[in-house]
């Protein structure tokens, strides 16, 4: 773990499928797979997954971690 060096929030990072590092959130989230949802999140092998909101297990659900770049309070002034 370490921290944004723009918002000091705590993030980890993720090696991502073109070998790139990926900063991301700390907290887990779940989504439903679906290439119209509205939220992204990167798995821990470095998959970027498209889909909704759901609840944890729940069948076909994915668990990934948001871009941290999305969310960062300093790249937002």
């Amino acid at each position: 773990m370490s921290l944004c060096k723009d918002c000091k929030a705590k993030i980890n990072w993720i090696l991502g499928e073109s070998g790139n590092s990926i900063p991301v959130d700390t907290e887990e989230i779940c989504i439903m797979p679906d290439n119209e949802g509205h939220v992204v999140i990167v798995k821990l092998d470095g998959q970027v997954v498209k889909g909704n909101l759901t609840m944890k297990g729940s069948p076909g659900s994915v668990i990934g971690y948001t871009n941290h770049y999305d969310t960062c309070r300093a790249s937002r002034r």
